[in-house]
Order: C-alpha cells, then sequence, then structure tokens
C-alpha cells in the first residue's frame, strides 16, 4: 500500500493544483459554515461583496445593459449564479497567477492537497446526504398534487412533468435516495472514497441528465458535484486502470488524514463525530417533521380539494342559486400549498390566484399577483351533503356558486395500483 506521491511535483502540477484548490474554495465558498450559528451572517458581508463584484463584471466585462435581478427565486441557474460562477473562475485564475509568483520554489503541497480532497469529499456528501434524505423520507417530491391531477400534459412545464413523475412513484424515489445516501455515506470515511466516488459519479450523472433534459434550474451546481465526484475518483485513476483495463494488480492509494499528529488527529475526528451526529440528526429530523405535516393536513387549505359548478347565479346579479351559464367550471383548493387557488373557465382556461383564508369567519380572500384589481371575497360553508356554496364579490361583480366535490380517488392515475401479473400492457 501506498500513499499519495511524496516526491517533489512538476512545475505543471504545481500551477494545476493552485488552480484547482483556489477554484473549489471560491466556488464552494461558506461550505460549511452556512451549517453553524451564526455562519450566514458572519460570510454575509463577503457574499455581499462577490455579489457586487459579479454585478459590476457583468456590466463592464459581458456587456450586459439591463438591471440585474439578485432576490433569490429558487433557481439555482439565473443570471446572478452564472455571473457569480464567472467571476469566482476569475477569481480563481488571479489566485493561480500570484501564488504561482510569490511560491514558485515550493517542492510540492502535501498538507493542502489532504486538505483539498478531505473539504471536497465532504462538501459533495454533506449537500448529497440532504438531497437523499429528502428522498428517503420522501418530501422532495409529493405526490401530484390536487392542482397537478387536474393538469394536462401540455399544461405542465418539462420540471412540472419530472417532478410528477418522481413524486408519483415514491419507491423510485426512495431507491434513487438511498443510493445517494449510500454515496454520501461512503465519501466519508477514507478507506470507501474510491467506491463512495464511483457511486457518486453514477448517481449525479442521472441527476445532471434529468436536470438537463427537463431543464430543472440547478444545472450549474449539480454539475459540479459530478465534476468534482469525478475528481475523487481521478485520484484513483492508476487503479482503476489497472483493473478495468490492463487486468493487472496495482497497489492501493492510501489516504492520510489532514494532520498527521496523533493529537490533532483525534481531536480532528472527536470534532467530526459531533458534526456528522448533529447534522444527520437535522437532516432527518427536518424531514420527518415535513412529512408528519404533509401527512397531518397542516400544508393544506381548508376548503383542500377540487369543486365542480353546479349551480350559478342568474345574470341578473341575483344571488340565488340557479341554473345559469358563467365562465367559471371548476375551482381546485391544492393540498400542499394552501395558498394557491386555480380558477378553470369553460374555454379550459386557467388562472392560479393567491389565496388566504380565515377559518373562523369562514372567508376566502384570493388576489391575481400580476393584477391587485382581480381579485376575490367569498365565504363559504358546506353542507350536510359536503356541497360546497360560495357568495361574495369576484372582480367587484357579486358571485354565488354551489359546487360539489370531485372524488380524486377516481382519477386513473390516483386508484391504478402496482400488480405483480398484468394481463396486457396498461399503457393509457
Amino acid at each position: 500500500m501506498h500513499d499519495l506521491s511524496n516526491k517533489p511535483w512538476s512545475q505543471s502540477r504545481k500551477i494545476l493544483f493552485r488552480l484547482v484548490f483556489a477554484y473549489v474554495f471560491l466556488y464552494c465558498f461558506a461550505f460549511p459554515l452556512y451549517f453553524f450559528p451564526y455562519g450566514s451572517t458572519l460570510i454575509h458581508p463577503i457574499g455581499s461583496q462577490l455579489q457586487n463584484l459579479a454585478i459590476w463584471l457583468g456590466q463592464h466585462l459581458f456587456g450586459i445593459v439591463e438591471e440585474i435581478p439578485t432576490a433569490e427565486t429558487g433557481s439555482g441557474d439565473t443570471l446572478i449564479y452564472w455571473l457569480l460562477w464567472a467571476t469566482k473562475t476569475i477569481l480563481a485564475l488571479i489566485v493561480t497567477v500570484v501564488w504561482s509568483t510569490l511560491d514558485r520554489k515550493r517542492a510540492s503541497y502535501q498538507f493542502l492537497q489532504r486538505v483539498l480532497i478531505t473539504y471536497v469529499r465532504y462538501f459533495v456528501a454533506l449537500i448529497i446526504f440532504s438531497y437523499g434524505m429528502a428522498k428517503v423520507i420522501p418530501t422532495q417530491f409529493s405526490e401530484p398534487s390536487y392542482t397537478q391531477l387536474m393538469k394536462t400534459y401540455g399544461e405542465s412545464s418539462p420540471m412540472n412533468l419530472l417532478w410528477t413523475l418522481m413524486g408519483y412513484s415514491t419507491p423510485y424515489q426512495i431507491f434513487g435516495g438511498i443510493m445517494e445516501v449510500l454515496a454520501a455515506v461512503l465519501l466519508l470515511f477514507r478507506r470507501t472514497v474510491l467506491l463512495g466516488a464511483l457511486v457518486m459519479m453514477t448517481v449525479m450523472a442521472n441527476v445532471v441528465a434529468m436536470n438537463f433534459a427537463f431543464d430543472v434550474p440547478v444545472k450549474l451546481a449539480s454539475s459540479h458535484y459530478l465534476l468534482f465526484s469525478i475528481g475523487l475518483a481521478w485520484i484513483f485513476r492508476r487503479n482503476l486502470i489497472a483493473l478495468f483495463f490492463l487486468q493487472k494488480p496495482s497497489q492501493p492509494i492510501s489516504l492520510k488524514p489532514i494532520f498527521l499528529q496523533k493529537r490533532a488527529f483525534i481531536v480532528t475526528q472527536i470534532f467530526k463525530t459531533v458534526f456528522l451526529g448533529y447534522f444527520f440528526y437535522s437532516a432527518v429530523s427536518n424531514n420527518l417533521n415535513y412529512q408528519k405535516r404533509i401527512k397531518d393536513g397542516a400544508l393544506a387549505s381548508p376548503l383542500s380539494g377540487v369543486y365542480h359548478v353546479q349551480l350559478k347565479p342568474m345574470a341578473n346579479d341575483s344571488l340565488d342559486y340557479e341554473k345559469a351559464s358563467t365562465s367559471i367550471k371548476r375551482l381546485i383548493f391544492d393540498n400542499y400549498r394552501p395558498e394557491r387557488l386555480t380558477v378553470a373557465f369553460e374555454d379550459d382556461s386557467k388562472i392560479r390566484y393567491l389565496a388566504e383564508y380565515d377559518e373562523e369567519k369562514q372567508l376566502i380572500k384570493a388576489v391575481l399577483p400580476s393584477d391587485s384589481t382581480n381579485r376575490m371575497e367569498l365565504t363559504y360553508r358546506f353542507d350536510e351533503e359536503g356541497r360546497l356554496y360560495l357568495k361574495g364579490t369576484y372582480k367587484e361583480d357579486s358571485l354565488a356558486l354551489e359546487l360539489n366535490r370531485i372524488e380524486i380517488d377516481s382519477l386513473l392515475l390516483v386508484k391504478k395500483k402496482f400488480q405483480w401479473i398484468s394481463p396486457v400492457p396498461f399503457n393509457r
């Protein structure tokens, strides 16, 4: 068994190492500080300056004339994120040049190499463990919501189609999560880094392919997780070539800890145990709590369900329930996002409103986010047979509706279950 070479490095290898080291630490900036209390507060000033520099480069280097949005939207592929990536890449090149100029005589970077390998291992492992646990305890992809079940394929975005697929197939979601958790755990131990890197490469290749194929806006981040996994496997390239292509034995590589002194090693192991224990507990408990909230209906609106309009008011604006024509055909109160109220019309068009509820007054207030004048304020009640009655104003006109709940369990996607014996392919 041998460890990574202690021989003097070539000039090209030293320059490449400086570039990789600078790039990794700049790209992963703030990790793992944001896992600690007040960590985000400490790094915020630096992050703000990096963002300002990215905006300046976008305007002066890349010629962007329009305003560059910086608000968080849930997307990891916004313009500011790409500009931050470009900024960090440029900074890494500058650091490499300065570092290479000032530190030309150093023979190698054994200590920093151990730091870099350990840092990358933990960066990929902890992030992917979080993603994996959100699949093992299925919370990342919820079962198709009422809003989703009432949409057509043509109304779905590519990402929404993928989310529906993953949410519907809970066993597949859990399987994917198990593979992510397995790869992450293997990366946390030096003896299993190679196996962890190979499993992680396989898992992340599939994730990256789905992100690009379905336009999921975490392409930048997921590509880096894959790239870093390949980098970890690259350490063992000679072993892999000997095994898979030359069919020859090779000396195993021993990855050393960052600190070789016994006392420092013990301290780091204690810190590792405490930190990982806290991290694992937080990841598991947070997902379990979120799953419980979903099952308990805490995320659903008091009217959660899909309702079809049966009786509507006459066109003379009376609030008597009579058979008449109105453009509203269906109301969808989402079961996972209580603020989502979708109104479906007779021409099959849909409008999604932002809703809030006062259960004590049995009152709904909803507004179209893009048009504050398009709003509704309705009281609601149920009769003994479960019919829903709404009265109030919609777009400043009086509105009164009687609605019947649609039984979601009657939908094919909901009622069709797994079966071992299938007489014919059931592909509708």
